[in-house]
């Protein structure tokens, strides 16, 4: 996987026929999975804790394979 802004990876993933899932939905913060619908994994969305692990502001870091 390929680390990208936000603006690329939706750029990427915006044209494709993708369905967004989240995994282990029981652990904040999330990551959301987005699968083509045979489910090919193209890309991921995940959510981290700022620095020094402050609840915010929240940080997205943006992957497309």
């Amino acid at each position: 996987m390929k680390e990208v802004n936000k603006d690329e990876f939706y750029n990427t993933i915006g044209p494709l026929d993708v369905c967004v899932s989240v995994e282990n939905e029981y652990k904040y913060p999330y990551t959301s999975l987005f699968k083509l619908r045979n489910g090919t994994l193209k890309g991921k969305v995940m959510d981290n804790y700022g620095p020094e692990g402050q609840k915010y502001p929240l940080i997205s870091k943006y992957y497309i394979i």
